[in-house]
């Protein structure tokens, strides 16, 4: 999992220092890191008693790594020491003569205990590695060597100790004798791991001991008989069902060993396990929701042989009833991008997806179903679970092998509160034999694969997570091994007790840190039962951050910060916490999951985006023993709180419980004879009620609450609190608080109860009562007058301050409690001395209202509508929900009859924006605006939320002047704010305005319920109706061959903008310029992006409206230059409405005429819009506001808005005051069309250049398929075309280039050939060439292209030297291409002259009858020349050859 750690924290360690030995005899060890019960704590206070290690260093280092110089000296000393004098000259190369531990490893290597690497004793160089680390299987060598250890045979091979390796036969032997013992329940021994101090002392322990196997070890076995231990139904026709051992597989899925009674008596049809000891059954049936259920096991066998029966109760499952809210599902923006991952990586986060629930309810999900994808086998993976916030809130599921889905069940229902998200990792452990490259990803496909109450589930399904692919390489190993915690057993009030313990190893692949680890609680404790959970080293140093308390059993603790345990080392770790509650039950910690340790390796654990990838994690496995359970001792008497938490109170709240009393009793009934509360009070500050100057009157606890009890929630039995009256059971304490202690007395108590301590706060008006802010909670004085010591009764001395209240302890509030049978004191009472609630807080109901902005100033037109005036935010306090029930407007500026159909909106979704009316239809009187008739009788604003109102209104038709501003009515006699409290009605008193609070008449007050801040509001400028700008829209048009009887392409774009209100558009004017377009049939107009037409412009749509009819050359002169055309567009109302502010794109495209309805070839079509200057009395624009419906006119030019029409301006002042034409584009009318030129050379690119006469470029030319068949089809005829030819390093032979049609090889053109300046070539041509080919459709090449066909056309040419370079490494290239075709500008044809424009490529538009000319220009009469084509491209390149 990502904690978002975005770099490794390695953890520094201490250089490993000599084992430090002595011969000098201690009494015991006195090392401050071997804790009390530690599983090493035997072996190093014998080897501290005999000597062997001392005592007078303060830490023993027992994680620390051994290395050989420290072994060989443990061994020897248990041999009895150095018994010879050591030589001068040293046997072993490094070791030196001067070393401490010279003379051990002489004797030894004497001895034959150590040879050295090769067994190279006796001669030189020989090595014997004094400062390495030893790893266990030389040490069970040594050992065995050592002290004449012999086979036996009796231990157990280890799994993990192959036959026929060179440790193979002496680590057995060290298990025969119990030395190696392997790691508990998993049948390891580790060979190759290194020792850490700890395992050396014990292993070296255990030899002294002359141990046995089958005697002194290897006889522990599973304790208890496996029984089912839970069962729960997930959905209609599944149950899962959870075992207390590990099951073997095939007793396990036998669905004979299962029956289901009760209800309709479900037949089990299938059994899946899942995991090691969780079975998932399916019915043949639906369960009865609700109905009692006993689900029977038979004969099932645990791994280790073990066969049982038992039997569960569970309930039938009950659907989740689907509410009001909806769900989004989305891709959260942590997301992790996929990555290479190692095999055996766990934790690693596939996929993360928001879960949003809408703003209507809660929501809440209850399974997930993810699809695998990818090209890589599910068994890749060894399961899939989801995560929140990095703790794991499903079970841990495989993939199905075959629909590739795996259904994720949340532990508890994963709840979303209206508009909340919360982010939901899911997270893939990948097994150790994954295949290498394969590759996985998880996918959450469709809504129906999100199971919950929500009424719909909607997101941009798939939601698809990145890919991950499996590395070469493989993770380490952390090992988990559960310990003994001692002692098992605790009281309620021991703080920071152990109640869980375990060893981690890790292997010697790598490294590995520690991130974080959630725990499970497995047996009857509760959640609350203890709290300030966390976990720490056995030298006590914490490394975790604490958590207050498990949540259904669970805690996830995170390593703050991570925390570093180098390769081939262990620790052993324990979980503490503070025992609360729960006397009488038992805690059980455990991990239930192997997912449930993060720990990242050095090597292979870190993603190259960033992620951490968990380590393999092996679990040993779980006995009756292990892990340990720790049970809560009960005792004869206990007391607790359990909670509340922090509740908030208003200051008349009556039955305000400031504690939930818990009472247990161990044996008999309990007869409290007198019991002593003390409640404390302080201001927000922390001071004593008195320092409150607000209000001298209520500086006492009796003054500020009253009817102080104790009620038992079972019965609802009540005991009065008697108030104490002796100077010494009241008062203040500086820097504490004031306080009153209360008795309680003669109560009978019962087994486990709980008693609610309630108070009623006290508000008589301005005198006394609690202030905002002010804090209670209540102080048990848990000491009783006699206590057990050594057995016996005795008097307790012990009194009671209540937590400093009192400046002393007093016995005079110890409670007395007697055995309501026997009538005996009782004096075992836990947890004694003082037991403190929470602290509750007093706040006063308030409502905050905050005028906002909405904007200096805006325009209405009239009949306008909804318009938004005034906007305000109200937030309710901390106490309590608020109802606002009325709210009083005046004018700011104008007159408030300006508007009419006021309405008072709310958002009730919390968006921002309002969307419900609270009361509409409120016309003005007396000057106001009054909403007091509030739907439902007012809005309820939550304590600690904000919601936002408007005020709207419609704008008059009729305006008494020019302008409308409202504001809240804050004359000094108006209370222009009502609001009560919800839960009892009390009315809210006193409004401040800006810092002033008054009374609502007008006096000044001390204290304010509601509290405003005002801002002025929008002034909205009245006008007659809005304004409507017409431009030329910014995307650029390019010129278009206009094809007969098709619709062609955008030749002019329009943006139309209006402002003050939505514009009607009701009639446009469009006239040609250059030509009378009479090839024009109509003009169609779309909006931008629809591929419908929404109107059209035909030329007798402009009826009788006045006009252009010709071409105006200056704005004062009609005539100007040329006839022209105008089309005209009517529309009906609200066809084209722009809205307010916004811009609309309008595109202008002709539909052409066929030649036979008229249309012609090369006809200039462009089209303009007039300005409309009344200089040509005419309208070209025509418009209507769609709120006021009062029609706009042409601009006045006068430079101001005033309702108008701008054509070519994009504000009233922009080009000089005065509209502007806007034109389109040049286009040109065609009858025949080229519709592509492409390269259709089969060469590919880097081809060998070609030798001898060869065809070097092929192109392929498409003319388009149309109607114009009059005097028969119009085709397209090629007359010339000008090559660009690269023959760099190429030798052409001169005047060689001909052009043919590829469908007639024996008809060819002989092309010109020149240089960029124009200069002929002779001889032989090379470089960069220009190649014309004119008069094409004289001559006998067929350059007609019909109608919807294409041809290919090829330029050959005499290759007479491929590469005229070679000789000097040269490389050649001979590429051909045209270009300067594409634009109509261009003109003339031809590759000679002075024009820098010329085009490169001549076609003409012919009529199959007219024949074609045999002149110079080669067209027929009726022909049309073209010097440009319309394509998108500049340039058409033909294969590129290289040698």
């Amino acid at each position: 999992m990502d904690f978002s750690l975005k770099f490794k924290k390695v953890l520094a360690g201490a250089s490993v220092a000599a084992l430090s030995l002595t011969q000098v005899g201690t009494v015991l060890a006195a090392y401050n890191d071997v804790p009390a019960g530690v599983w090493y704590g035997d072996a190093v206070n014998a080897f501290v008693d005999a000597g062997y290690l001392d005592a007078t260093q303060a830490r023993f280092r027992g994680g620390q790594p051994a290395n050989r110089a420290e072994f060989v000296k443990l061994v020897v000393e248990l041999n009895g020491g150095i018994l010879s004098t050591p030589p001068a000259v040293a046997s072993f190369d490094d070791v030196s003569t001067s070393a401490w531990y010279y003379g051990y490893f002489e004797e030894s290597g004497k001895e034959g205990w150590v040879r050295g690497d090769g067994d190279c004793y006796g001669s030189h160089p020989c090595y014997a590695r004094p400062s390495a680390s030893i790893n266990r299987a030389e040490a069970a060598a040594l050992i065995t060597r050592a002290f004449g250890l012999a086979s036996t045979g009796d231990a157990s091979q280890f799994v993990d100790n192959p036959s026929g390796q060179w440790y193979t036969n002496v680590i057995q032997t060290a298990a025969d004798h119990c030395v190696l013992q392997g790691d508990d329940s998993t049948g390891r021994v580790r060979p190759g791991d290194n020792m850490n101090r700890a395992e050396m002392t014990v292993m070296l322990y255990r030899v002294d001991q002359g141990l046995s196997y089958g005697v002194d070890c290897g006889t522990s076995g599973v304790s208890g008989d496996p029984v089912v231990t839970d069962a729960i139904a997930t959905d209609s026709t599944t149950i899962e069902v959870e075992f207390s051992a590990t099951l073997d597989q095939s007793t396990a899925e036998d669905t004979s060993n299962y029956s289901v009674s009760g209800g309709n008596d479900p037949v089990v049809t299938s059994a899946n396990l899942l995991g090691t000891s969780t079975v998932e059954l399916t019915l043949g049936s639906s369960q009865e929701a609700g109905a009692s259920y006993t689900l029977t096991v038979s004969d099932l066998m645990t791994a280790n042989g073990s066969v049982f029966s038992d039997s569960v109760s569970f309930s039938g499952y009950t659907a989740f009833v689907a509410g009001d809210g909806t769900l989004e599902i989305s891709l959260a923006a942590s997301n992790p991008v996929g990555d290479t991952v190692p095999k055996g990586a766990v934790g690693v986060v596939m996929l993360s997806v928001d879960f949003t629930a809408s703003c209507e309810d809660s929501v809440a999900v209850e399974n997930l179903t993810i699809l695998h994808e990818g090209f890589g086998s599910e068994t890749d993976i060894d399961g899939i679970y989801a995560a929140v916030n990095g703790a794991r809130v499903t079970r841990k599921r495989t993939i199905d092998s075959e629909d590739q889905t795996s259904d994720l069940r949340f532990s508890s229902p994963l709840i979303l509160d209206p508009c909340e998200t919360v982010s939901v990792d899911i997270v893939g452990d990948f097994n150790t034999t994954a295949t290498t490259a394969a590759e996985h990803n998880l996918v959450v496909e469709l809504p129906s694969d999100v199971f919950g109450n929500a009424k719909a589930v909607s997101g941009n399904f798939p939601l698809r997570g990145d890919t991950f692919r499996i590395a070469a390489v493989t993770s380490g190993t952390v090992s988990v091994t559960y310990r003994t915690v001692s002692p098992d057993e605790v009281e309620v009030g021991d703080v920071g007790i152990v109640i869980g313990k375990f060893e981690v190893s890790v292997n010697s692949t790598e490294d590995q840190t520690f991130y974080s680890m959630t725990l499970e609680q497995n047996s009857s404790a509760s959640d609350g039962d203890f709290v300030n959970i966390a976990v720490r080293r056995t030298d006590g140093t914490i490394l975790t951050n604490t958590v207050s308390q498990t949540v259904g059993d669970f805690v996830t603790v995170v390593f703050d910060p991570p925390f570093t345990v180098l390769e081939g080392d262990k620790i052993t770790l324990e979980i503490i916490a503070d025992v609360v509650g729960g006397a009488g039950d038992a805690i059980i910690v455990h991990f239930e999951e192997t997912s449930d340790l993060f720990a990242v390796g050095s090597l292979y654990g870190y993603g190259v985006n960033g992620q951490l990838y968990g380590s393999q994690i092996s679990l040993s496995t779980e006995t009756a023993t292990l892990p340990d359970t720790v049970n809560i001792d009960a005792g004869e008497f206990t007391i607790g709180i359990d909670g509340p938490a922090q509740e908030e109170y208003t200051r008349d709240d009556n039955d305000a419980v400031l504690a939930n009393i818990t009472f247990q009793t161990g044996g008999e009934d309990i007869d409290v004879k007198d019991f002593f509360i003390a409640v404390q009070g302080t201001t927000s500050t922390g001071g004593t009620l008195s320092d409150n100057t607000l209000n001298t009157d209520a500086d006492t606890i009796l003054e500020v609450l009253e009817d102080v009890e104790i009620r038992n929630k079972a019965t609802g039995r009540t005991i009065d609190g008697v108030r104490l009256t002796g100077s010494s059971d009241s008062g203040d304490t500086t820097g504490v608080g004031t306080f009153q202690i209360y008795r309680f007395d003669d109560f009978i108590v019962r087994g486990d109860e709980t008693w609610e301590f309630r108070v009623d706060f006290i508000d008589n008006g301005s005198a006394k009562h609690p202030q905002n802010g002010d804090k209670f909670r209540i102080h048990v004085c848990g000491e009783p007058t006699h206590i057990l010591s050594a057995g016996s009764l005795t008097s307790n001395t012990t009194g009671c301050d209540f937590n400093t209240l009192l400046t002393s302890a007093s016995t005079s509030y110890q409670m007395q409690v007697e055995g309501l049978s026997t009538g005996d004191k009782v004096g075992d009472v836990r947890p004694r001395g003082n037991i403190a609630g929470n602290f509750h807080k007093i706040a006063t109901a308030t409502l905050t209202i905050a005028v906002k902005e909405i904007g200096t100033g805006d325009t209405a037109v009239e009949n306008a509508k909804d318009v938004n005036l005034f906007r305000y935010e109200a937030r309710a306090g901390e106490a309590e929900d608020i109802l606002f029930t009325k709210a009083i407007f005046e004018s700011g500026s104008g007159s408030l009859n300006n508007g009419q159909n006021y309405a008072l909106w709310v958002d009730t979704d919390g968006d921002g924006s309002v969307d419900t009316i609270l009361e509409d239809g409120v016309a003005t009187q007396s000057s106001q605006v009054t909403f007091a008739d509030l739907a439902g009788g007012g809005y309820v604003i939550p304590a600690e939320e904000t919601v936002v109102f408007e005020v709207h209104s419609d704008i008059s038709s009729s305006l008494t002047n020019n302008d409308l501003q409202i504001r809240f009515d804050t004359g000094s006699t108006v209370t222009y704010i009502e609001a009560e409290e919800l839960d009892d009605g009390s009315n809210l008193s006193n409004i401040k305005t800006d810092g002033t609070c008054l009374d609502s008449l007008g006096v000044a007050a001390t204290s304010c319920d509601i509290i405003t801040t005002t801002a002025f509001s929008q002034l909205f400028s009245l006008i007659g109706q809005g304004d409507l700008f017409v431009t030329k829209d910014s995307s650029p048009l390019r010129s278009r061959q206009l094809l007969g009887g098709t619709l062609g392409e955008a030749i002019l774009r329009l943006e139309l903008h209006a402002e003050n209100e939505p514009i009607d558009v009701t009639d446009i004017q469009f006239t040609s310029s250059g030509s009378s377009a009479n090839s024009i049939d109509r003009l169609e107009l779309y909006r931008d992006g629809e591929s419908t037409k929404f109107a059209e412009a035909t030329k007798g749509g402009c009826g009788s409206d006045a006009k252009l009819d010709h071409n105006p050359s200056v704005s004062t002169d009609q005539v100007g230059s040329g006839t022209v055309t105008t089309f005209c567009v009517n529309m009906e109302n609200e066809q084209l409405v722009v809205p307010d502010g916004a811009d609309l794109d309008v595109i202008v495209r002709p539909r052409m005429k066929t030649d036979q309805q008229g249309g012609v070839t090369n006809q200039i079509i462009s089209l303009f819009i007039g300005s409309g200057s009344a200089t040509y009395d005419n309208i070209v624009v025509q418009a209507r506001g769609s709120e006021s419906s009062n029609d706009l006119t042409m601009s006045d030019e006068d430079g101001s808005t005033e309702g108008e029409v701008f054509v070519g301006a994009e504000t009233a002042t922009s080009n000089s005051n005065k509209n502007a034409f806007i034109s389109g584009s040049k286009n040109l009318s065609v009858l025949s069309k080229i519709t592509s030129i492409t390269n259709a050379n089969p060469d590919a690119n880097g081809t060998a250049v070609p030798t001898g006469i060869s065809a070097i470029g092929q192109f392929k030319v498409a003319a388009a398929a149309h109607n114009n068949s009059k005097n028969g089809d119009n085709d397209v005829v090629l007359s010339g075309i000008v090559f660009n030819v690269n023959a760099t390093n190429v030798s052409v032979a001169a005047n060689t280039f001909k052009l043919y049609n590829k469908a007639d090889q024996t008809k060819k053109v002989t092309c010109d050939d020149m240089d960029l300046g124009g200069t002929s070539a002779t001889g032989v041509a090379s470089g960069t060439l220009l190649v014309q080919c004119i008069g094409l459709a004289a001559d006998a090449m067929d350059s007609e292209i019909d109608e919807g066909t294409d041809s290919t056309f090829v330029l050959e040419a005499d290759i007479t030297n491929p590469n005229n370079q070679a000789a000097n490494g040269g490389v050649s290239v001979l590429q051909v291409s045209i270009s300067n075709f594409d634009d109509i500008g261009r003109t003339p044809f031809g590759s000679q002259g002075a024009a820098a424009n010329r085009s490169h490529l001549q076609w003409f538009d012919s009529d199959q009858d007219s024949g074609y000319a045999t002149n110079g220009s080669n067209t027929a009469a009726s022909d049309a020349i073209f010097n440009w084509v319309e394509y998108p491209e500049t340039s058409i390149k033909s294969t590129s050859y290289n040698s």
